[in-house]
């Protein structure tokens, strides 16, 4: 009864409900771990001394407990395994905590923390470190003694520099540094072997160390809101990089040559960047919006692995013809022998290609075009050729702000088989043109099909031309096409036309 008494009082009554089992070893087994439910804690006098004296404890959580300070005494937690102080206002610590040698995750998150203890390397087993939210400034240099640290979140830290031997943070995995004020990183940091995930989005960095290259670990990279012109050329090195950010980077002018296991490339806003090197095979989805330099893209690429391009307000790459231009280099890349072919195993939805980019005419290489939102062709006779799938442009306008970003498109196929796809645009003071891929799998077409899709209209949404182009398993012996146009598609009677 005395146990339940202490237990009220730290916790509240509802922490005493459903108490069951054998006294002796319930107790034992919930004092391992205290969760303080209650919001406040008004007196350390009173709430925490009981506490303080169970060395057995291995989890102690008091996030957002309205504590002040922390007493000498939590040194005595010897067994302590996870301590949570998060969202709490301690803004300084006893240096007692770096008594808790055993201690593998710390959470200090939001608790107005001017500075860490000196001797906070002590902590040898910690293997997860939260600082974020805290005013530290600087980190002691004995914090590189955390050799088996796996997690260390210091966003929002206020951090002017790292020390110089971060790089002996061996372990490490997982690195949040966003929003601090680096401008420059240490040369060990590229020691860090097993970081796979590093967050320097808005660090003020004006550059990369010039061995990052060597972070052979690193799968995701965001340097988003950075002052970096260009990226050293080790970067190619990175061999299990799969994502990078690099949005509102607008300083930067060139990239080097891309990791060739690179899957996803955000370059949205990098107002200055005129030109990408050769795109790796890999890439699955890129977002260039408002790149308005960018006057050129590689189109020597892998495009029968699917691509999602976002270039919305890349007004340069319009004038350039890209669309035109990629449009037949994909048209020749689909067409290539089978064995060449490494998405037989990918899905459907993977292989789609989704190009979006400013236009107001469907370009010339699509042989079907018509006005207004709906059309329909006969199939020509095939004879030994196969249809690997089609390719579909739409010209479009937004009109309204309907309180979100994404403006969605439907896109409905009725004949042969019915197959309904969606996509998004984002709201664009222009005339936009998506372009489309659909490989044969959304429904097998044959010689003397009638092809009837139609883009649903929405009161935010008009569609203004349309066009398609059936790709061949071999383009290669075919005449060049002649642009063949669709009239009077918004009668109820669509049109078709036949070869």
């Amino acid at each position: 009864m005395a146990f339940l008494r202490l237990v009220k009082d730290l916790l509240g009554t509802e922490a005493v409900e459903g108490f069951k089992g054998s006294p002796s070893k319930s107790q034992f087994a919930f004092l391992l771990a205290w969760i303080f439910k209650t919001k406040k804690v008004d007196s350390l006098s009173l709430s925490l001394p009981p506490v303080l004296g169970l060395s057995w404890l291995k989890d102690l959580r008091m996030e957002n407990c309205n504590l002040s300070c922390l007493p000498n005494e939590v040194g005595n937690l010897i067994s302590l395994e996870t301590l949570d102080l998060g969202k709490n206002k301690l803004c300084t610590l006893p240096d007692s905590i770096c008594n808790l040698t055993r201690l593998k995750k710390l959470y200090l998150s939001n608790c107005d923390v001017l500075h860490l203890p000196n001797e906070i390397g002590r902590l040898v087993t910690l293997k997860t470190l939260i600082l974020e939210g805290n005013s530290l400034l600087t980190l002691p240099d004995s914090i590189c003694n955390l050799t088996h640290l796996e997690e260390l979140n210091l966003s929002q830290c206020d951090v002017s520099h790292l020390p110089d031997e971060i790089g002996r943070l061996i372990s490490l995995k997982s690195l949040n540094l966003r929003q601090n004020n680096l401008l420059t990183l240490p040369d060990s940091f590229c020691n860090l072997a097993f970081l796979s995930d590093l967050d320097l989005k808005d660090c003020n960095l004006s550059h990369l160390p010039d061995r990052i290259g060597m972070l052979s670990s690193l799968m995701n990279l965001n340097l988003e809101r950075n002052n970096v012109c260009s990226l050293p050329n080790s970067f190619s090195d990175l061999g299990s990089l799969e994502k990078v950010y690099l949005s509102n980077c607008r300083s930067l002018q060139s990239l080097p040559e891309l990791p060739a296991s690179l899957e996803r490339l955000h370059l949205n806003y990098c107002g200055r960047l005129q030109s990408l090197p050769e795109l790796p095979v890999s890439l699955r989805n890129m977002d260039a919006r408002h790149c308005t330099l960018l006057e050129s893209i590689p189109t020597e690429f892998n495009w029968q692995a699917g691509l999602s391009m976002l270039l919305e307000g890349c007004d340069m790459l319009a004038k350039n013809n890209f669309a035109n231009n990629v449009m037949e280099r994909i048209d020749q890349s689909l067409s290539e022998d089978k064995k060449d072919r490494e998405w037989s195993d990918a899905s459907v939805y993977q292989r789609m290609i989704n190009i979006s980019l400013p236009g107001d005419e469907v370009p010339n290489w699509f042989e079907y075009q018509c006005t207004g939102s709906k059309l329909s062709l006969v199939v020509p006779p095939l004879v030994t050729r196969t249809i690997l799938g089609y390719s579909l442009c739409i010209v479009y306008r937004t009109h309204e702000n309907r309180g979100c970003l994404d403006y969605p498109m439907t896109i409905i196929r009725n004949k042969p088989t019915a197959f309904r796809f969606s996509t998004f645009s984002r709201h664009q003071d222009q005339d936009q043109m998506i372009l489309l891929y659909f490989p044969s799998d959304c429904g097998r077409i044959h010689g003397g099909d009638e092809l009837e899709i139609e883009i649903k209209q929405a009161t935010w949404l008009t569609v203004k031309k349309c066009g398609i182009n059936l790709v061949y398993e071999d383009n290669t012996e075919m005449p060049i096409k002649k642009k063949r146009k669709i009239t009077d598609t918004r009668d109820p009677d669509i049109s078709s036309l036949r070869n």
